[in-house]
């Protein structure tokens, strides 16, 4: 064998083991993480409390409802909380924080009851085969709601 046969046959192994390497990396390469979006979380509950069609459009229905009042109430609070933050820069605005809390109290209380009538909404929905699955959503949705709230907080500090 003369070198320049060797060189060839190892100048093309060289190059078949590249592309092989780069076709390993790209074919095994792990996809990005996949962030679950709200609409999911409906068709996890539909999933969970093995909904028919007719209680899917109707579970749908009372999700987009419930979404539109909860997307309401925090409106009204925002309007709420800008001008009582906003008092502190302008002491002389003449607004009674005291009414400005009341008023954001008696929303977080609306929404409770709005929460509340809507899980029961959904209860109603349910046939005697899906009531006992009840109880998983609810551990989930409650879970879901504290965790979201909780995100978002500080960690407690260390007490000395």
């Amino acid at each position: 064998m003369s070198q320049l046969k060797f060189y060839q046959y190892a100048t093309w192994s060289l190059l078949f083991l590249n592309i092989a390497v780069l076709a390993f990396f790209f074919l095994t390469k792990p996809k990005p993480p996949h962030h679950k979006s709200p609409g999911d979380f409906q068709s996890e509950v539909i999933e969970i409390l093995h909904l028919s069609s007719r209680q899917v459009s109707t579970f749908r229905e009372l999700a987009y409802e419930h979404h539109e009042k909860m997307k309401s109430i925090n409106g009204r609070q925002q309007r709420l909380l800008l001008p009582y933050f906003g008092n502190l820069a302008d002491s002389a605005s003449g607004l009674n924080e005291e009414d400005v809390l009341t008023q954001i109290q008696q929303l977080e209380r609306e929404k409770m009851q709005e929460t509340y009538q809507h899980l029961l909404e959904i209860k109603n929905l349910l046939d005697d085969v899906q009531v006992p699955r009840f109880k998983d959503f609810l551990r989930i949705f409650t879970d879901r709601i504290l965790m979201n709230e909780n995100k978002n907080q500080p960690p407690p500090k260390d007490s000395d």
